[in-house]
């Protein structure tokens, strides 16, 4: 086996081992359990369950709030960019993570509320 074969199984275990949990709450909502850190604009989740829901402002459907499963800490509310779900996107994706540098946790980059046509792609600023 090639060392680029290794490396590339590897990442691939990694990243399925890693795969949160994904429980769907109502429309729009999800609870979403990380077994390690992750990231969001401005914010670092630690292991554990949080709320994803999506904030309907009656002229705008692209408001995402995060928030601790006890709802007494917000986390992130941000506007996303919206983009249909990919055909073929498993009903409970749940989250797409993106690359982050070394050491530092895995950024959230879409998430994909179960039942919901729709996925919600979070913004980050460049430095």
């Amino acid at each position: 086996m090639t060392r680029t074969w290794i490396l590339g199984l590897l990442a691939a275990v990694s990243i399925a081992s890693f795969a949160p949990r994904v429980e769907a709450a109502g429309p729009g909502i999800a609870y979403l359990t990380f077994s390690r850190t992750v990231a969001l604009p401005g914010a670092t989740l630690a292991p554990g369950t949080y709320i994803f829901e999506k904030v309907e402002t009656g002229s705008r459907s692209d408001l995402v709030r995060v928030m601790s499963r006890d709802r007494s800490h917000v986390f992130l509310t941000q506007f996303t960019e919206v983009t249909e779900r990919p055909d073929g996107a498993a009903e409970k994706t749940g989250v797409v993570l993106g690359e982050s540098d070394h050491g530092a946790a895995p950024k959230i980059e879409t998430w994909y509320p179960a039942g919901d046509q729709f996925s919600y792609h979070f913004i980050y600023r460049q430095p």
